[in-house]
């Protein structure tokens, strides 16, 4: 499929060809570029608020967890749920 956008060929009629092709449906999966996590910039951002003592948005707190209904388990076994 192309990158092209406009519709529209010289101001009045449609690209019909082009408007096909945004119909096609895309597969279920494709392989595509790096893991998103392996972006340098995604990757120092992420350590950065991981590692942030002021912020709790990427880690989880020990007000933020509660025992986990099935087991009532708030310390051992993976009992804990965010």
């Amino acid at each position: 499929m192309t990158s092209k956008t406009n519709l529209i060929v010289d101001g009045t009629s449609l690209d019909l060809a082009h408007l096909q092709e945004l119909q096609q449906r895309l597969a279920l999966f494709t392989p595509g570029e790096a893991l998103f996590w392996d972006d340098p910039d995604i990757s120092e951002q992420m350590l950065a608020a991981h590692l942030d003592p002021k912020s709790d948005a990427a880690r989880a707190t020990a007000s933020s967890l509660r025992p986990h209904p099935a087991t009532g388990s708030g310390t051992t076994g993976g009992g804990l749920i965010m």
